[in-house]
């Protein structure tokens, strides 16, 4: 055989225990580190449910993996289905671990309250139980628009079937008082349909101030069997105006994806094949529905009522509590609970006698959801015959009770002192001694100023002599950064490609205007399609001939914002419609057009 033969094969041989070697090393790197015995974890994903909504039950297993999945029992009451697993791996400063999640959808059947736990879980050599978790069912609401025996606001039917997008006001009652805080509930309904750019619900209710009151909170339920994901925005409507009035719409603004039809030559069952999907806005609105409105009864009404309309506690504290007379004491006010904090005054002190009293000022207005009002206000003892401050008193109405209620702080003991200058003290002056008579001295006060006369400046006393040494050195480090940018301009850094770039894109999008103008739609939009393909090219260094709307999978690398991809892929997309269908966009397409490009322009 000859030598060139064997050295074929030695090196061969070489070659296959050198990729084996690697591969056990590698394998030998990412095999989880032995962290002890694993750990099982159980969470759910809402603890407060109600009859016909969903959770997510998730059993979490950490540095292990069971050999069988956990037992899981059915729960009369509920309805728990297995949803799956999945699997994580991390490696931080070179440690591996690994976990495990067992997902279980639970549907609420009956209300109650139900602990789900512990779940057993075993390996091959051992066994662990995860720690419970505690359910809470609440039953399901009636009609919530606060009409009697009608469907919430905003649930269409079709056919007796609720729609796959729907928009739903929920109120607890239809009748409150004026000035009272009434908490609303907009829930948005949505089924198989993908759905984005949902914005807060607004209602247009002149005589009411509505402001929001909280962050969403998304959940899921079942209506009618079928499953829809609910986001509820929390809200509130507070009363400027008695009488009966009908509230609503609320209106929602959100994106839907629905399906376009192309032009096509074929027959019917090609549609699924020339069809395209894009997001189009769609505006929702609820059903309106019924409010009274009842004027604060008169009756009963104290003199001191404060204007606040709900459920008040008072709280106060001074700070100093041993003063002497005449000293200032600054009293803090705590207002907490529920209802109409900014028609709340402050409280009134009971027992004012002995005191200087001055306004109290707002601090916190118990506005956006704080549910707390401070007030402080300053006292000044007058004699140190004061030996407590207060109680203050707050008047409200309370909504719930129907009536009038006074809430009161405790009162604060005061210490006072004798001041260090009793109060009348005059002062005197010795009899038998007038005002003592200034004389001449060595150095005197002048009686007039004398002969004045101008000095003289010289030109090294000026301050603008001293401040002219500046001009070099100005001028020697304008002409360094102007060296510095040429050179960095010229150069093939990622910032010199995007100021060249941005500059030529911005010169040529003045010439492509006046294309515009004088009406040649279709030339401004192929010298629109050539100006973003080659700034995307020479910013990002890339080839800009061929250049498609599949570029956005290439610039992900590059950090750009979720909108700005978006911007460059919906802008090549809408070229290449018009390009190839052949179809003259509207004037208003050609505008959106444009501003896609200047935002691709001003932020790619």
């Amino acid at each position: 055989m000859p030598a060139y033969c064997f050295r074929q094969i030695f090196r061969r041989a070489c070659s296959i225990l050198f990729a084996t070697a690697l591969l056990c090393g590698g394998c030998f790197c990412f095999m989880p580190a032995a962290a002890g015995a694993f750990t099982a974890q159980a969470t759910i994903e809402h603890n407060t449910i109600v009859v016909g909504e969903m959770t997510q039950l998730s059993i979490t297993v950490t540095d292990g993996k069971p050999s069988n999945p956990p037992e899981i029992e059915q729960v009369a009451g509920l309805q728990i289905r297995n949803l799956g697993t999945s699997q994580q791996f991390r490696i931080v400063n070179g440690q591996t671990s690994s976990s495990f999640v067992y997902n279980y959808s639970v549907l609420a059947l009956e209300p109650g309250e139900y602990t789900l736990g512990p779940f057993k879980l075993t390996t091959k050599k051992e066994e662990v139980m995860t720690n419970t978790v505690t359910l809470t069912v609440l039953p399901a609401s009636g009609p919530s628009s606060g009409t009697g025996g009608e469907e919430p606001a905003g649930s269409p039917q079709t056919g007796g079937r609720r729609e796959q997008l729907f928009l739903e006001v929920s109120v607890p009652k239809n009748r409150i008082y004026l000035g009272e805080k009434l908490p609303v509930t907009i829930s948005l309904f949505v089924g198989d349909l993908p759905v984005r750019e949902i914005s807060y619900p607004v209602l247009d209710a002149s005589e009411f101030v509505f402001a929001q009151a909280g962050r969403p909170v998304e959940r899921r339920r079942i209506i009618d069997g079928r499953a829809y994901q609910v986001v509820e925005f929390p809200a509130t409507l507070t009363a400027v105006k008695t009488g009966k009035f009908t509230l609503g719409p609320a209106k929602l603004q959100c994106s839907v994806l629905t399906r376009t039809r192309r032009r096509s030559p074929f027959p019917d069952f090609f549609d699924d094949f020339f069809s395209d999907y894009e997001y189009q806005p769609v505006t929702l609105q609820s059903d309106t529905w019924e409010l009274e409105v009842v004027p604060l009864p008169t009756a009963g009404q104290p003199a001191n009522f404060s204007g606040g309309v709900g459920q008040f506690e008072l709280t106060a504290t001074a700070n100093p509590q041993e003063v002497q007379a005449g000293d200032p004491v600054t009293v803090t006010l705590t207002v907490k609970g529920t209802g109409n904090f900014a028609a709340l005054s402050a409280p009134v002190l009971r027992h004012p006698d002995g005191f200087k009293i001055y306004d109290a000022q707002r601090k916190t207005s118990g506005e956006s959801g704080e549910e707390v009002a401070v007030f402080e206000q300053v006292l000044i003892p007058l004699s140190e015959g004061v030996d407590r401050i207060g109680p203050y008193e707050l008047s409200y109405f309370d909504p719930v009770a129907g009536e009038y209620k006074t809430a009161r702080s405790e009162a604060i003991p005061l210490t006072v002192t004798p001041g260090s200058e009793p109060a009348g003290a005059t002062a005197f002056t010795r009899p038998g001694r007038g005002a003592p008579a200034y004389g001449r001295d060595l150095v005197f006060i002048k009686g007039t100023p004398g002969r004045l006369r101008l000095q003289a400046k010289v030109f090294y006393r000026q301050a603008w002599y001293w401040w002219l040494h500046l001009l070099p050195l100005g001028v020697f480090f304008a002409a360094l950064y102007y060296r510095r940018r040429m050179a960095m301009l010229s150069s093939g850094t990622p910032k010199a490609r995007a100021l060249r770039a941005t500059a030529q894109a911005g010169q040529r999008l003045k010439k492509a205007q006046a294309l515009l103008e004088k009406g040649e739609e279709e030339r401004f939009i192929d010298e629109l399609h050539t100006i973003v393909r080659e700034y995307l090219g020479e910013r990002y260094d890339l080839p800009a001939a061929g250049m498609t709307g599949e570029v956005v999978n290439q610039l992900q690398a590059e950090g750009l914002s979720e909108d700005s991809l978006k911007d460059i892929k919906e802008f090549f997309e809408a070229y290449d419609f018009y390009r190839f269908t052949g179809r003259k966009p509207a004037a208003d397409e050609i505008q959106r057009l444009r501003e896609t490009a200047g935002r691709i322009l001003a932020g790619g």
